[in-house]
């Protein structure tokens, strides 16, 4: 992405609009997009993501404080507490992530009624539909923590994300970007996900969080020489959690173009080794590197070795479509 540019926008539009609480939100967006993920080894970067935040909220508050229900100020209150959840739950405080979704869920629920007439909140209504019921679809454990909320859909959830893909300003490219994700990983539809994926690399081609789920979607359906491509197009980027999952990818791809085994293996070996160095949760894409040599080690006979990979790939599995294919593999052995 073009972040010179957008910086000097940023900076522009903050000129012009100094007591607007976008201002704010918008630079947060830029840290976010510029240097996902946000870890706290980062230091001034985290702190200065963190600060935007608190602004949002405090800017947000000044002028709820007279217009208790404003939509959009409420929306500016409502992300930034969701922002720092998600800040929160990528540094592996859990503690405090809940905390700031308890904060926001207020929000949330008002938001419900204001879908129509502030699109934005089309993207809070419809995660909190889906991933209500994903949860509670999980076992009783989940059923029993979740009872006081209200219910959720989640076909509704994905068409109320679908409207805001179409008609939201801050929250379309992040709409767009959830369908992609849950269509892909949670529904086990890789071809939807592929539509949505497809669009934001069409119209993002230089984002690397793009490139990379796009990758591994075309991955997912056995295109291999398309992913192959993808990857290739990717411009430099020296974050090392992209150096990793392109390792991870390029693995991938080596055993699905049936490419030399010794080298298929150095570079999921390879991959492993640098997923493991990074900060965050990254057992997906572990989970993917001991998938793919359990194949490996299948397709040669070696049952043994092949099993105790696989096992390795389920303790770490998150995604039905991750999980759906060692179920698939387990059948084999």
């Amino acid at each position: 992405m073009d972040f010179d540019n957008a910086k000097q926008k940023l900076n522009q539009y903050s000129q012009k609009y100094s007591k607007h609480t976008s201002r704010h939100l918008l630079k947060a967006y830029y840290l976010r997009w510029k240097h996902s993920p946000i870890i706290k080894n980062d230091g001034e970067l985290y702190d200065t993501f963190m600060a935007s935040l608190d602004s949002a909220e405090s800017s947000a508050d000044l002028f709820l404080k007279t217009k208790k229900n404003n939509p959009e100020e409420s929306y500016y209150k409502m992300t930034s507490h969701i922002m720092r959840a998600e800040l929160h739950a990528v540094n592996d405080d859990f503690i405090k992530a809940a905390l700031e979704g308890k904060n926001a869920f207020g929000i949330i629920k008002k938001g419900f009624d204001w879908c129509e007439g502030y699109p934005e909140f089309n993207i809070s209504t419809g995660l909190y539909n889906y991933y209500i019921e994903f949860y509670r679809d999980k076992g009783f454990f989940y059923q029993s923590l979740l009872w006081p909320f209200s219910k959720g859909d989640k076909k509704k959830g994905l068409d109320y994300l679908k409207v805001g893909s179409e008609k939201a300003t801050f929250s379309k490219v992040e709409c767009q970007l959830y369908l992609a994700h849950l269509y892909f990983k949670m529904e086990n539809d890789p071809k939807t996900g592929l539509k949505y994926i497809q669009n934001l690399r069409d119209n993002f081609p230089n984002n690397s969080k793009f490139v990379e789920m796009h990758t591994e979607n075309l991955i997912a359906l056995n295109m291999y020489d398309q992913a192959e491509k993808a990857l290739a197009s990717q411009v430099q980027n020296s974050n090392e959690f992209f150096h990793a999952k392109r390792l991870l990818f390029k693995g991938m791809i080596s055993y699905g173009l049936n490419s030399k085994i010794v080298d298929t293996k150095g570079l999921l070996h390879s991959a492993i080794k640098e997923i493991e160095k990074l900060a965050g949760d990254n057992d997906h894409y572990l989970s993917l590197a001991y998938l793919t040599l359990a194949k490996i080690e299948l397709n040669q006979n070696e049952l043994d070795r092949s099993e105790n990979l696989l096992k390795k790939a389920k303790n770490l599995a998150k995604y039905t479509y991750t999980k759906k294919q060692i179920e698939t593999i387990e059948t084999r052995l």
